[in-house]
């Protein structure tokens, strides 16, 4: 395997490891690799792959937040603390009420979400999808196998309750 520039950088200069030293990869699709560098320069790293295995730090669950876009850069941070508490996908939300930026640049937040990822070794990178209208987020929960949309209100239904003796597959919120 062979990582660039960037990588390089960080490996080298940060981590401070060198030809020998062991390091895990991930393909961003739930495999992590482990390898042994043999080649380090300011300009690339070389490594030798030793296994494979599945991602063992990924849930069992793919939960998807179907966020409201709120005011400034807030919707940065909720992307990053949602990627490193294992969020499967962040959708924006664009709410009737909404006083967020419309203009959300979805490559600067897939950057977040692929940084939040590494920094946590995530086995995925969270996917980060172009924002969409209230109604439309209605419609693509319904594919899910439990629909959540949380009522300050309610005091009845607790949590708990809607998922006691469930094992879903996926989960929007």
């Amino acid at each position: 395997a062979t990582l660039g520039e960037g990588e390089a950088r960080h490996i080298g200069k940060v981590l401070r490891m060198s030809a020998g030293d062991e390091i895990v990869l991930c393909d961003g699709k739930a495999t992590d690799y482990f390898c042994t560098i043999t080649e380090i320069t300011k300009t690339y790293v070389k490594c030798c792959v030793q296994k494979s295995e599945p991602s063992s730090s990924e849930p069992p669950c793919l939960v998807t937040l179907y966020q409201a876009v709120p005011k400034g850069e807030k919707i940065e941070y909720i992307i990053q603390k949602c990627t490193e508490l294992g969020m499967g996908a962040i959708v924006p939300v664009q709410t009737e009420r909404v006083q967020g930026s419309p203009n959300i640049r979805r490559d600067r937040l897939m950057k977040i979400s692929l940084s939040a990822a590494e920094q946590s070794g995530r086995g995925i990178v969270p996917e980060v999808s172009e924002k969409i209208s209230f109604l439309d987020a209605i419609e693509k929960m319904k594919e899910s196998d439990i629909a959540l949309i949380p009522y300050e209100d309610e005091s009845s239904v607790m949590l708990r309750d809607v998922l006691r003796g469930k094992t879903p597959k996926s989960i929007s919120i």
